[in-house]
């Protein structure tokens, strides 16, 4: 890890320092400006992907290749190539695109008249022993009272944390501190459910240097993120008042249902930690905090920092955990995925998730879909697409389908802005369940240099109306134009 640490600094710092990217006429009428700002797109593009490597299989001064943590939920180490070189291949010259190609596909140009591309590397040789290291970032440790006998809340939970990618390890909330020393150590978060007696856990995981995600109402003071122990009350619903905390990110502001009936909801009886902040407050009330998080390093009640991610949950005394609905279990694992640092690991898609050859573009004030499959139950939070081509905004969306067509609008994202550089790019939806069956995923743009990528053996539908600006068509309706392709397009969700 440290050596993979070193070689990605001095990457880092070789690309800011070294590459230099100069493009000309990317499509015959753009300024000079905005050329300029579709290089950076890319050169910044090049250094996200390069930031997340786990190794480079070739390095030269026209190309680099590396494989980077799995994207498409595959469980498959992803490889991704970016070269500057001709259409045949032969090395790059004056003129010549900048090509990114994913997992040996289709090479697509993200710079199509390049005037100059260079890498430079900065090496050594590190000389020892090579010892494996098994990836903990999805492990999590499960606190119950009984591990031996788990009742059917906290099989639920366990079953559910299991099907977003974690590998659960259970202990006794009894266990001796040695134990729980041991098990933090090959962990990468604690969960601590609400049966646990607090008496027995006691500060035994205030002191962990991993994420810990709490339901337990007590524990909010034995982890010093609040002052004293939490009131409870019983509601349906709460208040996200922050939805630009990475936990918030996929649900609405405002008022929010996370429960099919009452259960009771956790809130501060006294001040926060210093350092403290909440995303979701009471739905009544937006100063009094019930989901509560600390980051790493900030200060707890005591005035010490925290050793790790905090998040105190809204739910936690005699709670029914099947009454909790699927927004809930989006905060769940969003709660988790935050503590863990997992935060852009994990989740399944489905539609296409490969960057297809053919690019489209001179579809503003059209609503386009394609025609995709979901093969299980789960609640949709994210949409993206292989979209770039100018810096303006976009919009994706949801349509059932009826006899192979789209039909009834399910959810769409707000307007948002894209970068131009062609790229993977997303967009937060409204928590949306569905059932498995056939969906259309839909985009629209705002400006005719905006584009997307399609490719044989599929359906694409275009209907004449200006989404990007107005919002999505509540019915689809007759559609103007039909395609036998399919778009690089794909959903996120969390399973059932």
């Amino acid at each position: 890890m440290t050596i993979a640490m070193v070689i990605l600094s001095i990457i880092v710092v070789g690309m800011g320092s070294v590459m230099v990217l100069a493009a000309r006429d990317l499509g015959g009428t753009q300024s000079d400006a905005v050329a300029a700002s579709r290089t950076a797109d890319v050169a910044e593009a090049i250094i996200r992907d390069v930031g997340f490597l786990s190794t480079i299989t070739e390095q030269t001064d026209r190309a680099i290749t590396l494989t980077v943590p799995d994207r498409d939920g595959d469980g498959n180490a992803e490889t991704i190539r970016y070269a500057w070189e001709s259409a045949t291949g032969d090395p790059g010259v004056p003129g010549d695109p900048i090509w990114r190609t994913y997992n040996g596909g289709t090479p697509v140009a993200v710079i199509d008249a390049a005037q100059d591309f260079s890498l430079t590397y900065l090496t050594r040789v590190v000389r020892g022993d090579w010892i494996p290291v098994a990836d903990e970032s999805f492990n999590l440790l499960f606190v119950v009272p009984d591990p031996n006998d788990l009742d059917a809340g906290e099989i639920l939970r366990r079953d559910l944390i299991e099907s977003w990618g974690y590998t659960v390890t259970v202990i006794d909330d009894d266990a001796i501190p040695l134990e729980f020393d041991a098990a933090v150590a090959g962990n990468s978060v604690a969960y601590v459910c609400e049966t646990v007696d607090p008496g027995r856990l006691g500060t035994k995981l205030t002191p962990a240097d991993i994420g810990v995600v709490s339901e337990q109402r007590e524990m909010a003071e034995l982890l010093e993120v609040e002052a004293k122990e939490t009131r409870d009350y019983g509601q349906t619903s709460v208040k996200v008042v922050d939805a630009g905390h990475y936990i918030t990110a996929l649900v609405s502001p405002g008022d929010l249902t996370i429960a099919s009936s009452s259960v009771r909801l956790l809130r501060p009886d006294d001040a926060l930690a210093p350092d403290a902040v909440f995303p979701i407050s009471k739905h009544d009330d937006p100063t009094k905090g019930v989901l509560v998080t600390v980051e790493a390093g900030g200060t707890l009640d005591d005035a010490t920092p925290a050793a790790g991610r905090r998040v105190v949950l809204p739910w936690g005394k005699d709670l029914d955990f099947s009454k909790l609905n699927a927004t809930a279990h989006v905060l769940t694992k969003r709660s988790i995925d935050w503590a863990a640092g997992n935060e852009s690991l994990g989740g399944s898609t489905f539609g296409y998730v490969d960057a297809f050859p053919t690019n489209v573009t001179n579809v503003r004030r059209l609503q386009v879909a394609t025609q995709v499959t979901l093969a299980e139950a789960g609640t949709v939070t994210e949409v993206g697409a292989f979209i770039g081509g100018f810096a303006d905004n976009c919009r994706f969306a949801i349509y059932s389908d009826l006899a192979g067509e789209p039909d009834t609008l399910l959810a769409e994202t707000a307007a948002f802005a894209i970068e131009s550089a062609y790229d993977w790019q997303s967009a937060a939806l409204p928590p949306t369940h569905l059932t498995p069956g056939t969906y259309w995923l839909a985009l629209a743009f705002a400006a005719t240099t905006q584009g997307f990528f399609v490719d044989s053996g599929g359906e694409l539908r275009y209907r004449n109306h200006w989404a990007e600006k107005n919002g999505f068509l509540p019915s689809w309706g007759a559609s103007d134009d039909t395609f036998g392709v399919k778009m690089s397009i794909y959903a996120a969700y969390v399973t059932d």
